[in-house]
């Protein structure tokens, strides 16, 4: 049975719960009523069963939730693998200064002073010409 129809099962029991509960209201207990006592005890087995479909529901929806989850784990895991791999640096890409010469399409500026690829790192720069004035 697909969730739709378990939904319909939650709606009809739903409707008969309404229906007992409004005879049980409706009862005169200066008489006897026995059909009311009856739907008190149909009012009750409305609740028991429903309760017990809405859990059956939940715990089918948290089992494709988790395994909804565990997929998109997967795509973003491979997606930062990939990423990871893309970022990979050799040895022969640096030169002596504080950054990377790294292609500019694919990495642009340098994370630590903003020079292009290629330009002296202008916080060494910067440093060499405060030094320079000192001395």
């Amino acid at each position: 049975m697909n969730e739709t129809a378990r939904l319909y099962d939650v709606q009809s029991s739903l409707n008969t719960l309404a229906a007992a509960l409004d005879l049980w209201a409706a009862r005169d207990d200066t008489r006897p009523q026995p059909e009311v006592r009856r739907a008190a005890n149909t009012a009750m087995d409305q609740i028991d069963a429903m309760v017990r479909e809405l859990y059956a529901m939940r715990s089918r929806l948290v089992t494709e939730m988790r395994a909804s989850d565990d997929a998109t784990a997967a795509r973003v895991d491979a997606m930062l693998a990939r990423d990871q791999a893309a970022a990979q640096v050799t040895e022969d890409d640096f030169v002596q200064d504080r950054h990377a010469v790294l292609p500019s399409a694919a990495y642009g500026r340098c994370p630590t002073c903003g020079a292009a690829p290629g330009e002296p790192c202008r916080d060494e720069a910067a440093a060499q010409v405060t030094e320079e004035s000192d001395g």
